[in-house]
């Protein structure tokens, strides 16, 4: 496996194993990575096509959009299940990824069941 490689499924199983928590952002991972915030700015937009923070939110959010669709909880629980504290923040995110807030995204899902 090449170092490109390597290093996306280790940032993916690291962001897959801590997308819940609030605190977990870019600083941590280049902790746990022990490499410097330049580095992992550069590898990830090389490996991944996009920053670091937007990598996160992107797992975040996609998990996020997951438990809508299983409708497992209300929204702002969903919100804070996958990092965000902030239920506003996080439906801001949200639309900006997929076009619509959660509320109608659950709704335009479930109408397509």
């Amino acid at each position: 496996m090449t170092n490109s490689k390597r290093f996306k499924v280790d940032l993916r199983k690291l962001v897959e194993s801590n997308y819940h928590r609030a605190d977990f952002n870019v600083n941590k991972v280049c902790t746990i990575l022990s490499i410097s915030r330049a580095s992992i700015y550069r590898k990830t937009i090389y490996t991944c096509h996009c920053t670091p923070q937007e990598y996160i939110e992107n797992i975040r959010l996609d998990k996020a959009a997951s438990k809508i669709i299983a409708n497992e909880c209300l929204i702002k629980e969903i919100a804070v299940e996958v990092g965000y504290n902030d239920p506003k923040h996080f439906s801001k995110l949200f639309k900006q990824r997929f076009g619509m807030n959660p509320t109608k995204y659950k709704k335009t899902v479930v109408l397509f069941d």
